[in-house]
């Protein structure tokens, strides 16, 4: 196309009133009075649009290992669901988890010695089942040293009479750690019943 030429502006205006011939489509119509949000209902959407992102956020940054060892502490799950807890307590492999090693295993002591207050004999039972789910920590390396500190802490709290007669420390070698661990076993398989 040549600028400026008459030639130029009739194809520029042809094509134009070609553009205006094409048929719109009933939805490119803006809508009726009637049917436009007014600035109540968009403040409202852009509200319930707020507190629908606050309540996602919410729930993402929900820790349901967290909420479970506070359930058991606090007495909302009864004793014998002590499985969560001792779980978290085994799991060596896991870095996610290890944080919650320790407040489990602070957790099954205190609801245990709670609930075992007035010597109960199912309660003792149930101690000593959940005790057997993690009593191999005793055998655990001695560069796992939350392992042991845990298994030690709980063993001694509840059985330190026992502890003391099978001879169970942390820092002795893994041997010792086994007989020590056999005795146990025996001991907490009797208590089990």
């Amino acid at each position: 196309m040549i600028r400026g030429s008459a030639l130029g502006r009739i194809s520029i205006v042809a094509a134009a009133i070609a553009l205006l011939a094409i048929p719109v489509p009933a939805s490119a119509k803006s809508p009726k009075a009637s049917k436009r949000p007014t600035i109540e209902q968009l403040l409202q959407k852009h509200a319930k649009a707020k507190t629908d992102a606050a309540a996602a956020a919410i729930e993402a940054a929900r820790d349901p290992h967290k909420e479970a060892i506070l359930a058991y502490k606090n007495g909302t799950t009864p004793p014998a669901d002590y499985e969560a807890r001792t779980g978290l307590i085994a799991n060596e492999k896991d870095d996610e988890l290890r944080k919650y090693r320790r407040p489990a295993a602070t957790a099954l002591m205190e609801r245990f010695e709670k609930a075992g207050a007035d010597g109960d004999d199912r309660v003792r039972a149930l101690r000593a089942a959940a005790v057997l789910e993690i009593l191999h920590l005793m055998k655990a390396s001695k560069k796992e040293t939350l392992s042991l500190a845990i298994i030690h802490d709980i063993l001694v709290r509840f059985w330190k009479r026992k502890m003391g007669d099978y001879r169970f420390a942390a820092n002795k070698e893994l041997k010792d750690r086994r007989k020590s661990y056999n005795s146990m076993k025996k001991y907490l398989q009797g208590q089990e019943r």
